[in-house]
């Protein structure tokens, strides 16, 4: 049995996959398990390599929304009209 850290709620509980954390922090994904199921004692350094981690994807999913915020606002009450002839792409 282990006992989950607040690094394993906090990605758990926000949908953030382990890959991509792990790829964020430079940490390989088994590394950075073992770091979550304390299964293994983080560096200092670690530490701080996973806290800009998740300021690095805090700060992008707030630019993320801030788009999402925008363009709904935009298409607020035209949501289900043909989008044929605007510049937006997928």
């Amino acid at each position: 049995m282990y006992h989950a850290t607040h690094l394993r709620l906090l990605r758990l509980h926000h949908g953030i996959p382990l890959r991509k954390l792990s790829r964020r922090a430079g940490i390989s994904n088994q590394h950075l398990s073992r770091l979550e199921l304390q299964e293994i004692s983080a560096t200092p350094y670690q530490e701080q390599k996973l806290a800009l981690a998740f300021e690095t994807l805090i700060s992008d999913s707030a630019k993320e929304l801030e788009a999402l915020t925008s363009d709904y606002t935009k298409w607020k009450g035209r949501l289900l009209e043909s989008a044929e002839g605007d510049s937006y792409e997928l």
